[in-house]
């Protein structure tokens, strides 16, 4: 069966998942989503059946980024990336609070390490499909995982200890008896 508009509209909640994380911004997000919806319909012709149409999706909007910002770098265009991250952070539900610390966490990563999490924690891909889109060895992305891990890690753990200082929670030296 040739690639149709109905079997792209299931891809786009993982399509903005990805978006948002390669740009931190919602608006940016959508427009990238946009275009690539735009360039899969136009290119359509390419897509070989039975191949996976989502990797070809994230492929073709992960290309459709990294050219948006060699153009902005040429622009010299700045981000506001406190906007963005607050912009994450709108749905009052619960777990709000771990939601946007995690956001925020997440937003300080490289970009490398964002996108690695993104495409095998969020997105459920393998480290070999993965490895595969990102032209990297298997090896590669278990390490970048292991390192973005650590490093969300780490940075869940500093903003915990800033809030719990904020609000008078600081956990006490406990003595002895």
């Amino acid at each position: 069966m040739p690639l149709n508009k109905d079997m792209l509209v299931p891809e786009i909640p993982h399509l903005r998942r990805y978006a948002l994380s390669l740009t931190r911004d919602p608006a940016q997000a959508d427009d990238l989503v946009q275009d690539c919806l735009a360039r899969a319909i136009e290119k359509r012709a390419l897509f070989r059946t039975g191949t996976n149409l989502r990797a070809w999706m994230f492929a073709m909007l992960r290309n459709l980024f990294r050219n948006s910002v060699r153009s902005s770098q040429r622009k010299e265009a700045v981000v506001d990336d406190d906007a963005a991250t607050l912009r994450w952070c709108h749905a009052p539900q619960d777990g709000y609070t771990e939601m946007c610390e995690v956001a925020r966490a997440l937003d300080t990563l490289s970009a490398p390490h964002r996108e690695i999490l993104t495409l095998v924690v969020v997105e459920g891909w393998s480290y070999e499909e993965a490895g595969a889109r990102l032209n990297v060895p298997v090896g590669t992305v278990r390490s970048r995982i292991a390192r973005a891990r650590g490093e969300l890690t780490q940075r869940l753990k500093t903003y915990g200890a800033h809030e719990a200082a904020a609000s008078g929670q600081v956990a006490m030296p406990r003595g002895p008896g």
